[in-house]
Formats: structure tokens, sequence, C-alpha cells
């Protein structure tokens, strides 16, 4: 094993011996002995064994940003250490076994990507890592290559099975004039659990669509897309959006439904363009009466709101123009339209109250 290997190996007597028993799991017999050479001063230095930890934790922190580089609040850097660690594991067997999952042409392109086994170390992270990034960075590459050709700045990357935003596409001088006039970019439907914070620097972006991912969090680095007018975060596993999300001042669009949402940020009051909030399929919700209150603002927050709307724009729609003319309409299904400013009538209604309008709903909901 490796543990007993490095530990025989390196017999090291400035620190006990359960703590370089500990250390040896997660580093090569290499970098063990590198560490062995350095430890001494260090500990004169800083006079504490758990400093140690530090070097290793900067180490992870690079293979994955969400990974802090400070301690948790009344851990240790060691435990923060072996958490990050687990956690980083876990992330990559994930990516993988999407990956694998995927059609015959993926499994080919990503072969060399070796599943973990047991004796995983730091090592073994950095390098699948690096595995990974070069992967994605391939076939992102090729994507943005063909729209700066089509001359548009928009990126469209739905359903092409990735699992991650390599920081290394930002850098490269060939794209940065790429990245800072796109305007849309759609992540649908893919296997991203981690957004990353490099995209709060796309400074024309107008239109982001993460929905139908496994994403856990937003960066806060988002409240720098000041021109940011749609916002898909549908379907994911959101536990909290924060409180910059009022900070967006020009956001139109917020589709937050079918996440892990116990509470909505009372900042969203401060979106002054706000017209439609979709909330629906986050069971237990809390939504501020400041919210519900909003004036202009249409609430989708559950599933009979959204089929009304729904129906409602597609009886708008000229028989011609659909895709089903079999389809019912929202008559013959009884349903009720709603809005914040009451039910519809069925006399068209004024000029001043368009929320109940089919133009709106239809300009709403982006149809």
């Amino acid at each position: 094993m490796l543990i007993s290997k490095a530990y025989q190996l390196f017999v090291i007597n400035t620190l006990p011996e359960d703590i370089w028993m500990v250390i040896a799991q997660y580093l090569e017999p290499e970098e063990l002995k590198t560490l062995r050479l350095t430890c001494k001063p260090l500990l004169q230095l800083v006079g504490s064994s758990d400093m140690l930890w530090q070097p290793l934790l900067n180490r992870l922190h690079a293979i994955d940003e969400t990974i802090s580089v400070l301690p948790d609040k009344g851990k240790s850097i060691r435990d923060t250490f072996i958490r990050g660690f687990e956690t980083v594991k876990s992330r990559q067997q994930t990516e993988i076994s999407d990956l694998l999952a995927e059609d015959n042409e993926t499994k080919l392109s990503c072969h060399h990507i070796v599943e973990h086994d047991k004796s995983v170390t730091l090592g073994t992270l950095e390098k699948t890592s690096a595995q990974l990034d070069s992967y994605h960075c391939d076939i992102i590459a090729d994507c943005i290559k063909l729209e700066i050709e089509n001359n548009t700045h928009r990126l469209e990357l739905p359903w092409v099975g990735i699992t991650r935003l390599p920081v290394a596409l930002f850098t490269m001088p060939q794209y940065a004039s790429f990245w800072q006039t796109l305007t849309s970019l759609n992540l649908n439907d893919n296997y991203l659990q981690i957004l990353p914070a490099w995209i709060g620097k796309l400074s024309s972006l107008e239109k982001l669509n993460v929905a139908e991912n496994k994403i856990q969090a937003l960066p806060s680095a988002l409240k720098n897309l000041i021109h940011l007018q749609e916002l898909h975060v549908d379907n994911n596993e959101l536990a909290f959006i924060a409180n910059w999300i009022g900070q967006l001042s020009k956001l139109k669009k917020i589709n937050c439904s079918n996440n892990c949402l116990l509470v909505l940020p009372e900042s969203i009051v401060f979106l002054p363009e706000l017209q439609l909030l979709s909330c629906y399929g986050n069971d237990h919700l809390v939504i501020p009466r400041s919210i519900t209150h909003q004036p202009g603002l249409m609430l989708i927050k559950d599933l009979h709101e959204y089929y009304s709307i729904t129906m409602h724009c597609l009886d708008s729609v000229p028989p011609e123009m659909r895709f089903d003319d079999s389809l019912p309409s929202s008559g013959d299904m009884d349903i009720q339209i709603a809005s914040t400013s009451g039910e519809c009538s069925d006399e068209k209604s004024e000029e001043e109250d368009d929320l109940s309008s089919s133009d709106s709903f239809k300009r709403r909901l982006g149809m």
C-alpha cells in the first residue's frame, strides 16, 4: 500500500507518526520526500503542524475553484483539505461516469481519461483534471471557431454532453474579442456541476441559459453581468440564490423552476425591469410578500399557472403556424388564465393593463 511504503521510505522525526500516516494518503512518494525536506524549517517558522496542509489545500483550489484556500469556519486546514479532496474526487468521478454514459463517439474520444481507483492521490486529481480540461477545450473550441466564422455573438452548446468549462478557453488570446462581444451563452441540458466564475467577465452577455444541468450554486461573479436580461437556471440542484441577484438591474426574465430552493431573495424587488419570474417545482419554497406584490411582475409559482400561460400563448398563435393543429386549446382543457392582475376576462383588456394580453404573454415568455 502507498501509506506503508511511503512511511517506511521516509522516517521523519519532526512530527508524530499519525500525522505523517494521514499526509501520506494524499501524496506520491516523491512529493512526500520533498515535504520532508521542507517541513522542519516550516514548522520552526509557523509553529503549527496544521500549516503543512496549506500547500495541499492551495493545489486543490487550483483544481477546483469552489474549494477555498481558507479553512472552513471552525475547522482546521487539515480537515478542510480532506473534505475538499473527497468533494473533488467525487465530482471528477461523476464527470467521467457522465462522459462514458454518452454515445460511442464520446466514449472513444475520452477513453484516455481513466476512472479513479482506490489509491487516488492529489497528483491523480491534478492529472485527471488536466485530461478533462484538454478534452473539453477541444470540443468547445471547435464550436467557438464556427461561431466566429459565422460572425455571431452567441455560443450554442446545448446537448453536447460537456461536464465543465475550462478557464483556459477564456484566457486564449485568439478568443478574447469573441468573449467580450458575446451576448448569448446557451449551455442547456449538459452535465455541468460548477458554473465557473470567469463567466462573470463576459461583459456583453444578455442571455445566460444553464438549465438542465447539475449546478448546486451560482458564483457571485455573475453579479458583474450588468447587461444580463435573461437568466435560465431551471432544472438544476440550486439550494439558494444569493442577494447579489438584485444588482442585475437589466434582468427581465428569471427561470429558477425545479430546483431545491427554500426561499427567494428579497433583493429581487430591486430589479426594475423584471417581467417574468418562474419558480415552480421548488418544494416548500417561501416567496417574500414584497415579491408577490411587485407591480408588473408575472410570477409563475406552480404548474397550473405555467400551463395556463402556455396554453393562452398557444391559443394566440395562428393554427397554420402551430407544430400540431390537434393540440387542445385552453378552452377545451377548461384552464383558468391567471395573472398578477387577476383572472383574464373574455374581452380584451385595456392598453395599460397588458399583463393579461396575448402580446404581453408571448413577449415575456420569449415566444
